[in-house]
């Protein structure tokens, strides 16, 4: 049993439209639950970029981000002894990203089970009489949707295939997802410091591959 620590973004936009009239124009209803995964190495910290924060603010959108657990930036010094002297040790990474799609598949349960009934999205008014929770669009339940930018593309698109028909995704989309680490990486002009590394274990730039 572990536990995997998540971020979670309320625009203002939301708050408006729990106290104030629906029709004032910043005032925007909960109409998505995103996902946001981040990418090569990156962290959840991605979530806050200022244009994540705007299309929430713009679009009534409530994000939450978690680690994509084995590659992370926490990940890295795990990455480098893996490519630099001990490859068996991928096997721990391998394993590291299937835990790090279980945490995001509880993390999406969440969202559908309790995310609405936290405090997080009750708001007092002026006097602090009352809290008032933030409407959905159409009073339906918000749609839950997976964004994933680079890394968060590639290995999103196996994240929402393997969801399948839980129910815990709707929808998901990629942004410079590309293709196969394997055909990209080396495109990379960050490539050239793992290739020094990976060929300490491989003669040449096709075993590498």
């Amino acid at each position: 049993v572990g536990s995997a620590r998540m971020l979670v973004h309320i625009p203002c936009s939301l708050k408006f439209a729990a106290l104030l009239d629906e029709k004032d124009e910043r005032a925007k209803p909960l109409r998505t639950v995103l996902e946001y995964g981040h990418g090569l190495f990156g962290n959840r910290d991605e979530a806050s970029s200022r244009y994540i924060q705007e299309l929430a603010h713009d679009e009534g959108y409530v994000i939450m981000a978690l680690d994509w657990r084995g590659m992370s930036a926490y990940d890295l010094l795990m990455v480098i002894k893996v490519l630099g002297s001990t490859p068996h040790l991928f096997e721990a990474l391998r394993d590291n990203l299937i835990q790090g799609y279980a945490c995001r598949y509880a993390m999406q349960h969440f969202a559908q089970t309790a995310l609405q009934s936290m405090g997080w999205l009750g708001f007092e008014d002026q006097e602090n009489v009352s809290t008032m929770h933030v409407p959905t669009l159409n009073h339906k339940p918000p749609a839950h949707v997976f964004y994933g930018e680079s890394q968060g593309g590639i290995l999103g698109a196996g994240y929402v295939a393997l969801s399948g028909k839980t129910g815990l995704i709707d929808r998901g989309f990629f942004g410079s997802a590309g293709t196969s680490f394997a055909l990209i990486m080396t495109r990379s002009v960050d490539f050239l410091d793992y290739d020094k590394l990976l060929l300490l274990n491989f003669y040449n730039n096709r075993h590498v591959r």
